[in-house]
């Protein structure tokens, strides 16, 4: 089943030329600022860098921490300007940490992805909150959202990435993570705290 899913995202992998798409996307930047439309320059420069980080350096069993701040980072602000003001979102960084400390990678943004899906509603009010805590090698991620969004997609519906999220954590952390949710009526809320390694 493993080696299946490796040759599952090899494939996806071999259908996108990352070289064509960052060509694609450095063209589109380059527009973009010619057009004088800086903020959508930026976003591009965004995607760019996200799209770079999972094609490059996701392939990898583990990355420096700072890669994965900035990718999620990429994604919230990413978020922010597609959503502006219609959703309070609230996102903190707090502590500090050694370059030197890696991470699985894309361990923690499926958590993050989670709140976006559930928690948007253009009919109600809408609540995101992200606070990343370091202490040394500890990594705590809080995640909460207010439970909006009924009418997702059915496509979206599998959870199955949270499901493989779970299944690593379980493998690459083992006795070196807790992790509690609080799946409430109103509210989601995920408490995730990892011990990282240099």
């Amino acid at each position: 089943e493993k080696a299946k899913n490796e040759m599952e995202i090899l494939s996806l992998k071999e259908q996108i030329n990352p070289h064509f798409l960052f060509n694609t996307l450095n063209n589109i930047y380059g527009q973009a600022i010619e057009d004088n439309s800086l903020q959508t320059a930026a976003s591009i420069l965004k995607l760019s860098e996200m799209l770079r980080y999972v094609v490059h350096d996701a392939q990898f069993p583990w990355v420096p921490i700072q890669k994965e701040m900035a990718y999620m980072e990429n994604y919230i602000q990413l978020q922010r300007q597609r959503l502006g003001d219609s959703v309070k979102l609230m996102y903190d960084l707090k502590g500090s940490y050694s370059e030197s400390l890696k991470i699985a990678p894309l361990i923690l943004i499926p958590f993050i992805e989670n709140a976006f899906k559930h928690g948007i509603n253009p009919d109600k009010k809408s609540l995101i909150k992200i606070v990343i805590s370091m202490d040394r090698k500890t990594l705590n991620l809080l995640v909460e959202n207010r439970k909006t969004n009924v009418n997702i997609p059915n496509h979206e519906k599998s959870g199955a990435g949270l499901k493989i999220t779970l299944e690593r954590l379980s493998m690459l952390y083992q006795n070196k993570h807790t992790l509690q949710v609080d799946n409430l009526s109103d509210q989601y809320k995920v408490n995730l705290k990892l011990e990282l390694h240099d």
